[in-house]
C-alpha cells in the first residue's frame, strides 16, 4: 500500500513583506464621490472645461428656484436657475464657443443631478 502525497512544508513569509493592511486604500468610484460631494448640497458637473455648482438638497435651493419649482416652470426656466443666469451666458460666450450639443449636454447633466 502506498502512503498519501505529502505537501512541501510553507514557506515562511519574509519579515519584511507587507501585510494587507498596509496597502494604501483604494481610491473612491466616481460614484462614490459624487456622493460624498452630495452630502453638502451641491455637485459639481463638468462641461467643455466650465464646471458649475449645482444643488441637490432641499436646502441648498434659492428661494427662487424652489418657487419656479412650485410653480412648474418649464423645465428649460428651471435647468438654467439651477445653473444660473450668469454662469449660463459665460459658458456659451467662452472661448472656443460651446456646440449647441454641448450646451445639451450640459443641461442633460444637470437633469440627472437632480433624479430626472
Amino acid at each position: 500500500m502506498t502512503s498519501p502525497a505529502r505537501k512541501a512544508p510553507a514557506k515562511a513569509i519574509p519579515a519584511g513583506a507587507r501585510k494587507p493592511q498596509d496597502r494604501k486604500p483604494r481610491k473612491p468610484t466616481k460614484a462614490e464621490a459624487q456622493a460624498a460631494e452630495a452630502a453638502d448640497g451641491f455637485v459639481t458637473v463638468e462641461q467643455c472645461g466650465m464646471k458649475f455648482q449645482i444643488p441637490t438638497t432641499q436646502e441648498s435651493l434659492s428661494a427662487e428656484l424652489a418657487l419656479d419649482i412650485m410653480l412648474g416652470a418649464s423645465d428649460e426656466k428651471t435647468l438654467v436657475n439651477l445653473i444660473g443666469e450668469d454662469k449660463l451666458r459665460a459658458f456659451v460666450t467662452m472661448d472656443p464657443k460651446p456646440s449647441a450639443g454641448d450646451l445639451i449636454e450640459l443641461f442633460e447633466k444637470v437633469k440627472d443631478t437632480q433624479g430626472n
